[in-house]
């Protein structure tokens, strides 16, 4: 009887804790209850709750599993041993977990959500959807079920109807936030923009700011017809508003955004798009890839050596999935009548849009299988596996079949190249002194412990990766785009592994200013301004810099801003965050944003941009500007150098030539003016950096260079 009685005093104390969300007093209370009356299956499953709230997931499943076995056909039990099984990432339990709840009842929106949410963490993408449609027919007011619903179905290619779940999603969180005598004017002005009528729609947007003045969506809707009317400085300045006041966006009226940028990319490529030095940069591009062959001398240096029966040399080159090495290849055969020696195996990613970097001898590779067979059939000289010692890290070749790979590639004869993409450091340190992943002190979706946690596996799968890489590669050359040791004083020993060349068929002979001159007056069509953001990079302002929404508004702001200056915007940037600015934008008009670019036209837009604007140092593609003496604008160090300590001095010595760019802050307002004094201090280097890049040899004196070394470096 005594037992009964402690049993309910403890049960009330605790369940009326719970209520009034003062968890850590409650547990306790409850965790006796449960003691007093094993079998009561209120106590356990009140207790079950307080432990989901201190974050004890373990315990909680357990008890949740007792409150279960009590009563079955409890289905807040289900749900709670669901959400700890969630947290605690057992997401195959989970599922199992959720579809036990969904047979006890079958109505409740929340498992229904949470067994996608277990399902999409396992990839299983078609169940996910399943799950995340059930969830909506029972609550299809909720904006957070269609954007999982909207990235589900982007998995699995149905991008037409993702677009769709995002723009409902767009839609029911700004109409939540709309009070009913606003509701009405948003109708109107919304009607108003699909009729085009742009000058009635931005008076009664600008009517709806003053009655919300809470709701920066007021003047999202305001930059697409203001973009339309020509006012582009006023439409940079709405969104600059509607970033500051905050609160949902709206979608934009009409089509999605995607699919005005859709239609934009259909005619992207054409001169009434572009302004016609792009189209002079691609036929320049197109020659230098068509160049003559040489006949077949001997590359014989003055150290010796040569080719078996004193042909030329012939190079194969292996490509990791790293669209920078790809330049540096390009930037070695542009021009070059060793183009007719070379072949090039690419792996799939990289073979989908440059199939015909090397024109007839491009070919796609997937095991080492396929690498020997192509040596076999090509005899090369020299193979380059560029880069070598990411093989491991991309999951191409597994350590061990990377040391095989050299191994029988040097038993053909074949001298064997790599490159270091921490610039010949990797040799130089152990991994577990050179690399440290870094983390923010505060990140505003993340703890410090899931970032902790999530920087050991990391770091320790890299460290294992590049030592295991090092090993192999140690007694290998080691190729880079740029002069290497340009410090004539330094004592260190430059190593003899290194080559370097200069092409200087990649700088166009006929002069720029004259070109320059003609675009600001308009004669050749409107300038474009280049913003180039690789994945690691976006990663690294996701994790150090900003929020995820913050960074997309960011880009967007900086498209905008490029339009208010008189100038042409085009983003080149990773598909999905490509998808996420478009369907963030205010507009379309006047801006293009690409997720895939093969090498020509890339290097067309890229060298005929009036500026190009960076969130990475060491990005090889901004070589070929600074072999051109055109200016780039660099917004951060990128990931390479927030990896690798010590790095950041060779960037400056071989990149950069010991000019030390300067970084600018991606919040401040682009003008004409603006970046105009930010390129000011690189205008009065480029003609020195030129001189010293020229330095190095030429390919075919590099090629010949390498000949005439034994065939492995140090013996």
């Amino acid at each position: 009887m005594f037992d009964s009685f402690r049993h309910r005093i403890a049960l009330k104390r605790g369940s009326d804790l719970l209520r009034k969300e003062r968890w850590q007093q409650a547990a306790p209370l409850l965790g006796r209850a449960t003691h007093l009356a094993p079998g009561h299956w209120e106590s356990h499953n009140n207790l079950a709750i307080a432990l989901l709230k201190l974050g004890r997931w373990e315990e909680a499943a357990g008890v949740a599993q007792r409150a279960i076995s009590l009563d079955p056909t409890a289905s807040d039990s289900h749900a709670f041993f669901g959400i700890a099984l969630l947290k605690m990432e057992r997401w195959e339990e989970a599922v199992a977990a959720y579809q036990r709840a969904i047979n006890v009842d079958p109505d409740r929106y929340d498992s229904h959500e949470r067994l996608g949410m277990a399902q999409s963490r396992l990839e299983h993408w078609i169940e996910a959807i399943d799950a995340w449609q059930s969830a909506l027919k029972l609550n299809p007011n909720s904006h957070v079920a269609y954007n999982m619903l909207g990235s589900a179905l982007l998995e699995v290619g149905r991008d037409d109807e993702a677009a769709e779940a995002f723009q409902r999603a767009s839609e029911l969180v700004w109409a939540a936030a709309l009070h009913p005598t606003t509701a009405a004017r948003v109708s109107l002005a919304v009607e108003l923009l699909k009729l085009e009528q742009w000058e009635r729609a931005i008076s009664e947007l600008e009517e709806g700011s003053i009655l919300a003045p809470e709701l920066g969506g007021f003047h999202f809707l305001r930059v697409d017809p203001l973009v339309r009317l020509g006012r582009l400085q006023e439409a940079a300045a709405a969104h600059h508003q509607a970033m500051a006041v905050g609160g949902p966006m709206p979608p934009l009226p009409g089509q999605p955004g995607s699919t005005r940028f859709e239609q934009r990319h259909a005619s992207f490529w054409a001169p009434g798009s572009l302004g016609a030095d792009v189209f002079e940069v691609e036929r320049w591009l197109q020659e230098l890839s068509a160049a003559p062959a040489a006949p077949q001398l001997s590359l014989v240096s003055n150290t010796g050596g040569g080719t078996p029966s004193g042909r030329s040399a012939r190079l194969l080159f292996v490509l990791d999935n790293d669209y920078g090495e790809l330049t540096t290849l390009k930037y070695l055969v542009l021009g070059q009548p060793l183009a007719h020696r070379v072949t090039l195996l690419l792996p799939d990613r990289l073979y989908a849009h440059n199939a015909d970097a090397i024109p007839g001898r491009t070919h796609r590779y997937g095991s080492m299988e396929d690498v020997l067979q192509t040596a076999d059939q090509e005899k090369p000289d020299v193979v380059f596996l560029c880069s070598g010692y990411l093989f491991c890290a991309h999951n191409i070749f597994t350590p061990d079949v990377l040391e095989r790979l050299i191994q029988l590639l040097r038993e053909r004869g074949c001298r064997v190249v790599t490159s270091d993409p921490f610039l010949g450091m990797l040799s130089k340190q152990d991994p577990r002194t050179l690399i440290n992943v870094d983390i923010p002190a505060v990140h505003p979706d993340l703890t410090v412990a899931q970032l902790t946690k999530a920087k050991r596996a990391s770091q320790d799968r890299m460290w294992a990766d590049f030592a295991h890489a090092e090993q192999a590669l140690r007694n290998t050359f080691h190729l880079y785009p740029a002069y290497c040791d340009v410090q004539e004083r330094d004592a260190v020993k430059t190593d003899t592994r290194n080559l370097a060349f200069f092409n200087e068929k990649t700088v166009r002979p006929e002069s720029r200013a004259p070109l320059t001159a003609a675009l600001r007056s308009g004669e050749a069509g409107k300038p474009h301004w280049l913003f180039i953001l690789a994945s690691a990079d976006l990663d690294t302002q996701w994790l150090f810099e900003e929020a995820e929404a913050r960074f997309v508004d960011i880009v967007a702001q900086k498209l905008l801003e490029t339009l208010a200056a008189g100038r042409h915007p085009i983003l080149i940037a990773p598909s999905k965050f490509a998808e996420t600015v478009m369907a963030r934008m205010p507009t379309a008009e006047g801006i293009d944003i690409l997720s895939h670019c093969a090498f020509t036209p890339f290097m067309s837009l890229l060298l005929s941009a009036e500026y190009a604007f960076y969130w990475n140092v060491v990005s090889h593609s901004l070589l070929i500007r600074l072999f051109n003496r055109l200016p780039i604008v660099l917004f951060d160090r990128g990931h390479l150098v927030r990896v690798a300590r010590g790095i950041y001095d060779r960037v400056v010595g071989w990149y950069y030539q010991g000019w030390e760019p300067p970084f600018r802050d991606h919040r401040e307002v682009l003008t004409l003016e603006t970046v105009a004094a930010w390129t000011e201090e690189y205008s009065g280097q480029a003609d020195r950096l030129l001189e010293r890049y020229r330095r190095a040899p030429s390919p075919d004196q590099m090629i010949a260079d390498l000949m005439g070394r034994a065939p492995t470096p140090g013996l």
